[in-house]
């Protein structure tokens, strides 16, 4: 049996479950203000990154990494269409590191930068 297909069996592990405890580790990280990381959140489900990034991917149909990824972008959104917070607050509030992270992931996911987004939505 294929490793995916036995994590899936033993754990029970459903597209649902998988992405209800990614996105309660996001929201989590997101408190902290620090990046939600893979390895992390594969050890809240009790597997190592190698084994939860194959599992995740073949449940949920997406690498772990770019979901994260896309929850952070979410975060950032949002509190650019209902906040007046400055660019390095959202981008720590929303777990980049950097202010250039945030800039560069939000372009590469949206296709315009922060301000653009904020004037434009």
């Amino acid at each position: 049996m294929p490793l995916a297909t036995t994590y899936i069996v033993r754990a029970s592990l459903t597209p649902e479950k998988l992405r209800r405890t990614a996105d309660r580790y996001v929201q989590e990280s997101f408190a902290k203000e620090s990046s939600p990381q893979v390895t992390e959140l594969a050890a809240q489900v009790g597997m190592n990154r190698s084994d939860f990034t194959k599992v995740f991917t073949y449940v949920v149909g997406e690498a772990p990494s770019a979901y994260l990824r896309r929850g952070q972008i979410s975060c950032a959104k949002h509190l650019l269409t209902t906040t007046r917070m400055p660019m390095n607050a959202i981008a720590y509030r929303c777990g980049f590191g950097t202010r250039t992270t945030f800039f560069r992931a939000f372009k590469r996911e949206t296709g315009m930068t922060p301000k653009q987004y904020r004037q434009n939505c």
